[in-house]
């Protein structure tokens, strides 16, 4: 049975902060992805020219998130960061129920060469946190040490534990006992820029668990790789297969948010 002390019920990103990585090479930039009234939007588009760093905004979103549950990492995913010349920081609001008490919080995803006793680009005072309706802040990530290693910072933070163990929760392992509609797990789906869909190469075509099955804090969709346990046609075959109402759960939200009003689709 999974305890319920730890509840989260909002996940929303506040600031992004990057310092010498690709395009970003002269002093800080940052995203607001908050709206006129200081809360966070439900739809952010970004938009330039091509080559401007669109494509690395979202790619250092990914990897940041990647890291949490990481115990042991050897390097962040990219290039800049491995390297050890950028640092990153994103700045998330979550609200969240601890110990029977609910909370409202900043917390830092942090990456690269970072201060080992300031690690934080952007630091979060009193007044800052009042005016998103936080009030305390916390951070987590992982440091670029001169000897090249890298340095968890922040995860010694009591909250900040419960939330890492939290997010690295096996929910598949007892589907019985929970009841997802009472979660609200945060999940970063990172769709590659190459849409092309590949055919299956090999042969076996077996009812196969799909890579990843549960939940996971992130998910990178890329174009399929000859690989039946991580095609769609697996996914859609498993599901089918366990028999339990979720494939039609599946085909309805396709058809309702992503078909609806083309019949030809579906």
């Amino acid at each position: 049975m999974i305890k319920e002390e730890f509840l989260i019920e909002a996940f929303e990103p506040l600031w992004l902060t990057v310092d010498n990585i690709g395009p970003f090479r002269e002093g800080f930039y940052q995203i607001d992805f908050t709206d006129a009234q200081d809360q966070p939007c439900n739809l952010f588009l970004l938009m330039s020219k091509n080559g401007q760093g669109k494509t690395t905004l979202l790619e250092i979103m990914y990897f940041l998130m990647s890291l949490i549950g990481e115990k042991n990492p050897t390097q962040f995913g990219q290039e800049d960061l491995d390297k050890g010349y950028g640092r990153v920081q994103w700045d998330l609001r979550l609200k969240l129920k601890w110990r029977e008490e609910k909370q409202c919080i900043v917390l830092s995803l942090l990456a690269g060469q970072l201060d080992d006793k300031q690690p934080a680009l952007k630091i979060w005072s009193q007044d800052e946190l009042k005016k998103y309706g936080a009030t305390a802040w916390h951070y987590s990530g992982f440091r670029k040490t001169l000897s090249a290693h890298l340095e968890p910072i922040g995860q010694n933070d009591e909250l900040v534990k419960a939330l890492l163990a939290h997010l690295c929760t096996d929910f598949s392992s007892e589907p019985d006992e929970l009841d997802l509609s009472t979660l609200s797990l945060p999940t970063l789906l990172y769709f590659s820029a190459y849409r092309n869909i590949e055919a299956i190469g090999r042969l076996e075509r077996t009812i196969t668990q799909p890579d990843k099955w549960g939940y996971y804090p992130v998910h990178h969709i890329v174009a399929e790789d000859n690989s039946w346990t991580q095609s769609l046609d697996n996914l859609l075959v498993w599901l089918k297969w366990l028999d339990d109402g979720r494939y039609e759960k599946v085909i309805t939200l396709i058809n309702e948010h992503i078909f609806k009003n083309d019949k030809k689709c579906r």
